[in-house]
C-alpha cells in the first residue's frame, strides 16, 4: 500500500465569484468537480510543472480562480479519497478504508444526497464504482468508463457533457456534475502502441529528452522514456478538461457554475510506478527466495552434521 501524500491539485475557481453578495439572487450556484487520477502537483505549469506547454486548460482555470498550495487528500487510494470527499468521514468513521462500500451503520448523507434534497440533479463521468461510497445510491446521470473511451477519450466527455448540461437547461435544475478523468492512471499512452477500448491520442506527445527527472529517480534511459509516457497521459488529461470547459461554455452554463478541480490517489510522484523498477523488485524478490533457500539448506546440513551425518561435496553442490 502506498502511504505517501504528495499532492496534488485541489483548484478551487469561481467564475461567478464566490465573494460576491449573491442576496438578491438566490439562484444556487452549479457545481462542477473534475478529477484526475494519479496526478502529481508538479506536472502541471500552474504549480511549476516545466514540460512544455502540458497544461494550458488546467493552468487557465488557475489563472482565472484560485489555487491551494496547502491542500491535501486524506487518502492516498482512489476509493477511500473519494469516499472522504463525498462523506466528510475519514475511511475508518465511513467503513470506506479500501475498495469497499460504506458502513450499514453509517448514516452520514452523501454530497450528491444533500444536494439532491435541495433540487439539484446529480450527474458522473467515469469512476463511478469509486465515486458511489454508498450501495444503494443511483446517479440522475451516469455514464461508465469503458462508455468514454475507458476514460481517455476527450471527444467522449465533451459529447456527454453536453448532454447533461443540455439536460440541465431543459429541467431547469442547478447541478452537480462530477467528472472523472482516469488518466494518467495506467496505462500510459505510449507511442506506437494499439489504442484499445476507444482511448484517444493526447494532442501533444513528448520525447524522453524532454522530460526533467526528478530527483528521487536516477536519470536512466528507461526511466526518461516512462516518464514521457506519463507526460502523454497528463498532457491528454489536459485536453479532456478543456473539452469539458468548452462544453460548459457552449452550453452557457459558465456564469453560474463552481468548477473544482483536484486530484485523488498519491502517483507516488509523477504517476511513476516505472517497469524498471518493477524489473528491479522481481530480481530482487528472487534473490531473497535463492539466499532464503540456501539459509534453510545450510540449517539442514548442520542439523545433520551435529547428528553425526556425513555431507559429501558432491550432496552440496546437487542440493545448492
Amino acid at each position: 500500500m502506498r502511504i505517501q501524500v504528495s499532492i496534488i491539485i485541489i483548484l478551487a475557481f469561481a467564475l461567478f465569484s464566490s465573494c460576491k453578495d449573491n442576496s438578491q439572487d438566490k439562484k444556487p450556484l452549479n457545481i462542477l468537480l473534475f478529477t484526475a487520477d494519479d496526478l502529481d502537483r508538479n506536472t502541471l505549469g500552474c504549480y511549476g510543472g516545466k514540460a512544455r506547454n502540458i497544461s494550458p486548460n488546467i493552468d487557465k482555470l488557475a489563472k482565472e480562480g484560485m489555487m491551494f498550495n496547502h491542500a491535501y487528500v486524506n487518502s492516498s487510494i482512489c476509493a477511500p479519497s473519494r469516499g472522504i470527499l463525498t462523506t466528510g468521514l475519514y475511511g475508518h468513521n465511513s467503513g470506506v478504508m479500501g475498495f469497499m462500500k460504506m458502513s450499514p451503520d453509517c448514516k452520514t448523507p452523501l454530497i450528491m444526497e444533500i444536494v439532491r434534497e435541495h433540487g439539484y440533479q446529480v450527474g458522473v463521468l467515469s469512476k463511478v464504482g469509486h465515486s458511489t461510497p454508498r450501495e444503494l445510491f443511483e446517479w440522475d446521470f451516469v455514464y461508465t468508463k469503458e462508455q468514454l473511451g475507458n476514460g481517455r477519450n476527450p471527444d467522449l466527455y465533451y459529447e456527454r457533457a453536453m448532454e447533461f448540461f443540455n439536460t440541465a437547461k431543459e429541467t431547469g435544475k442547478p447541478f452537480y456534475f462530477m467528472v472523472n478523468s482516469d488518466d494518467p492512471h495506467r496505462p500510459f499512452f505510449v507511442p506506437g502502441e494499439e489504442l484499445k477500448g476507444g482511448m484517444t491520442e493526447p494532442s501533444r506527445i513528448y520525447s524522453p529528452e524532454e522530460i526533467e527527472v526528478p530527483g528521487f529517480l536516477p536519470d536512466l534511459p528507461d526511466v526518461r522514456k516512462e516518464l514521457s509516457y506519463y507526460y502523454n497521459s497528463a498532457k491528454r488529461l489536459d485536453d479532456t478538461f478543456g473539452k469539458i470547459m468548452q462544453a460548459l461554455e457552449e452550453s452557457g452554463l459558465q456564469t453560474s457554475l463552481n468548477p473544482y478541480t483536484r486530484s485523488q490517489d498519491d502517483p507516488t510522484h509523477y504517476g511513476f510506478q516505472s517497469r524498471v523498477f518493477r524489473e528491479d523488485v522481481k530480481r530482487r524478490i528472487k534473490a531473497y527466495e535463492a539466499a532464503r533457500k540456501n539459509y534453510e539448506l545450510a540449517l539442514e546440513f548442520a542439523k545433520k552434521r551435529d547428528e553425526g551425518e556425513y555431507i559429501s561435496s558432491d550432496q552440496l553442490r546437487e542440493s545448492g
